[in-house]
């Protein structure tokens, strides 16, 4: 005669055994989700700080395209540094354009973020993408400079200042006049030109 409850000991070896099992590879899946959560996070601040100084530079006085698109990719490596969370990410593509004469700055990333657990059903990495996008639209501006008597002692520094001050802008896409004020109000312009 059999004991009671013996079969049912048995069969509760079996069912533990495999719950443990999805246990153990639900938790798995979770570490390589976090992980990648971590790349994903990592690569949109990354590509964030990299448009941002691109655009910046490209609003700058001597920002061309080229040395734009070296700032976004130095910018993009100096936040996420090589072999973060097991990831060395490939440079960053950058695209420039305007658009309503706003300067639009693009950049992309892609990673690759290594599996662990997951390797058990096949997959190697999980790959990871990342978009950034920083619009500076164009500005106006009207400098107004007093040229009275008032500023005849400085006016040289004066004139030094805003010269300095119009150089910071890029001349493509930013519009400023110069409004000279005496007795009466006048635009500063021959040829076309700003004249300070």
């Amino acid at each position: 005669m059999r004991e009671p409850g013996k079969k049912q000991k048995g069969q509760i070896l079996v069912l533990f055994a495999i719950v443990s099992v999805v246990i153990l590879a639900l938790a798995g899946l979770a570490v390589d989700a976090g992980i990648a959560y971590g790349v994903k996070a990592k690569l949109n601040a990354a590509v964030d700080a990299a448009a941002i100084a691109a655009c910046r530079e490209l609003t700058s006085s001597g920002g061309t395209n080229a040395s734009a698109k070296d700032v976004a990719k130095n910018f993009f490596h100096a936040n996420y540094p090589n072999g973060y969370l097991g990831v060395t990410p490939a440079d960053p593509t950058t695209t420039i354009s305007t658009n309503n004469g706003s300067t639009v700055v693009d950049v992309t990333a892609t990673a690759a973020s290594p599996m662990f657990f997951a390797r058990v059903l096949g997959w190697r990495n999980f790959n990871v993408n990342a978009l950034a996008e920083a619009t500076k639209p164009s500005l106006d501006m009207a400098l107004v400079l007093d040229t009275t008597s008032s500023l005849s002692g400085v006016f040289g520094t004066v004139q030094a200042r805003a010269i300095d001050f119009i150089n910071r802008f890029n001349e493509t896409n930013d519009r400023l006049a110069l409004v000279p004020f005496a007795t009466g109000v006048g635009l500063a312009v021959s040829n076309g030109q700003l004249v300070l």
